[in-house]
């Protein structure tokens, strides 16, 4: 059955071409969005989790470098409107938020970084949002229970007004920025006491995920690690021996699934 549903998806997918051209997003490879050598490679590379050493006061845990594949794969779906990526996305997120909820008691609420409104206009998506509702539909798959690890708080955190996009920003500027975070109050009683995984897609200084912690420890709440798809580093914080100064790979780990399904350290995707 599985084999007949792929046959059937590779000739919409040939249908779907003629109409509408398209190249591999990754590779370059005609007639498809995402060919199915460079999808299988990354398919094979899901539950991998890094922590990763950042200023944060709690474990981060990344599925590797912003950099490559992803980086490819992530700026087509954040901003060239693939939301069909989504899916894979949260399979490859599924290590990294393992890793992270495992931190907690079993009841952490997973919270993700807010978005500008203007930005979640544009898509039309909460992208961090849907990238979390497919993670743990497929660490559902594997066996944990809806729920086990953790449950999905949308909407815990919000964009207050003035804050602008980071892109761009000096380090100062950007934890200015970055303060422009709240929770809002419906959710205040609900987050206070409890434990809270934090979500981003893309970690650089780190602001970002310092104001949304210290917002959630506001009401009460005790981020105990983070979640993230990517680390990333700008140009002007790297030293002169070509490495990080602030955010590295510290070690590795396999999370560990129900039902024998054992997932892979990290091994990063080449570029």
């Amino acid at each position: 059955m599985r084999e007949k549903r792929g046959a059937l998806r590779e000739l919409w997918l040939d249908l779907r071409s003629i109409l509408w051209p398209c190249s591999c997003v990754i590779c370059g490879a005609a007639n498809r969005e995402l060919c199915l050598p460079c999808e299988t490679g990354l398919r094979a590379t899901i539950g991998r989790a890094g922590r990763v050493a950042a200023p944060l006061l709690a474990e981060v845990w990344a599925y590797g470098p912003y950099e490559g594949a992803m980086r490819r794969l992530i700026v087509k779906y954040k901003h060239g409107g693939a939301i069909r990526f989504a899916p894979l996305l949260g399979a490859l997120f599924a290590g990294p938020l393992v890793a992270a909820l495992e931190r907690g008691s079993g009841s952490a609420l997973i919270v993700t970084a807010p978005s500008r409104i203007e930005r979640v206009r544009s898509r039309g998506y909460r992208h961090l949002d849907l990238i979390v509702s497919h993670s743990l539909r497929y660490i559902t798959r594997q066996g944990h229970k809806r729920g086990q690890l953790g449950s999905f708080l949308p909407g815990a955190l919000q964009a207050a007004p003035g804050r602008a996009g980071q892109l761009g920003l000096s380090a100062a500027d950007r934890i200015r920025n970055a303060k422009k975070v709240r929770v809002p109050r419906h959710l205040h009683s609900r987050l206070q006491g409890s434990e809270v995984v934090l979500v981003d897609d893309i970690m650089t200084t780190g602001a970002t995920l310092n104001a949304a912690m210290q917002a959630l420890a506001a009401v009460g709440a005790r981020v105990v690690a983070v979640a993230i798809m990517n680390n990333t580093q700008r140009k002007d914080e790297i030293n002169s021996d070509g490495l990080l100064n602030n955010v590295e790979l510290e070690g590795a780990t396999a999370v560990g699934f129900e039902k024998g399904v054992k997932v892979r350290p990290p091994m990063w995707p080449p570029a």
